[in-house]
């Protein structure tokens, strides 16, 4: 009966008490594949967000590789590279959670996505891309129509999700995210390069990208 989310709201809460923690600055949440889908959805829908920053901490989100994301509309890429809504007879549940928003669990539903969408945009949210986490038959990748209608692999989802979100929040997006060369689906790799040093610990060697510039490289 209780959210994970609900968890995640009471850490943040416990570790933004100023007497109890007052040298602490920046709280980064970090997630790859399960994980980063995790850390993907908890920072669209968490609850808890402005009261941790009025204390004086930043938030960031650090979603790596995941498998899945969740959209705020029927929104999905096509074959041509573009955005287009998505033929929900191809796959009725595409936009149910954790995918999109129709029946979403408690903890979410009832809330104005546009809301959502527009908060979330504006988060300092940094994705991470494994350059070589291309497996399409991935023995964890998630296989079902809503899955794939996202991508055909990780790499995939991530690349056209960051343009979905550059398409749907042009003038709020202040999204970046990097790539880890050579990177598999490996937390690893992807957390000790350069790109991931950046994310994690604003270690220089690597220049984010912003998510409303270019878009990551297109890899079949």
């Amino acid at each position: 009966a209780i959210s994970s989310f609900d968890v995640l709201d009471e850490m943040l809460m416990a570790l933004s008490d100023r007497p109890q923690f007052p040298a602490l600055r920046q709280i980064v949440v970090v997630g790859f594949s399960a994980g980063g889908q995790l850390v993907q959805r908890y920072a669209a829908v968490g609850s808890v967000f402005a009261a941790v920053e009025r204390t004086g901490v930043t938030l960031r989100w650090v979603v790596g590789d995941p498998g899945s994301l969740l959209y705020f509309d029927d929104i999905r890429p096509t074959a041509r590279g573009g955005f287009a809504p998505f033929r929900a007879s191809a796959c009725p549940g595409f936009n149910q959670w954790k995918y999109g928003f129709e029946q979403a669990p408690d903890y979410a539903a009832n809330r104005n996505v546009q809301w959502l969408a527009s908060d979330y945009a504006q988060r300092d949210v940094v994705y991470l891309l494994g350059g070589n986490d291309t497996n399409a038959l991935h023995p964890a990748l998630d296989k079902s129509c809503e899955g794939e209608a996202q991508g055909v692999h990780r790499y995939a989802r991530l690349r056209n999700f960051i343009g979905y979100m550059k398409a749907r929040e042009p003038q709020r997006l202040v999204h970046r995210w990097g790539v880890a060369p050579g990177a598999g689906h490996s937390a690893g790799q992807v957390y000790t390069s350069a790109c991931g040093k950046a994310a994690l610990f604003d270690a220089p060697g690597c220049t984010l990208n912003a998510a409303s510039g270019a878009l990551p490289a297109m890899i079949p």
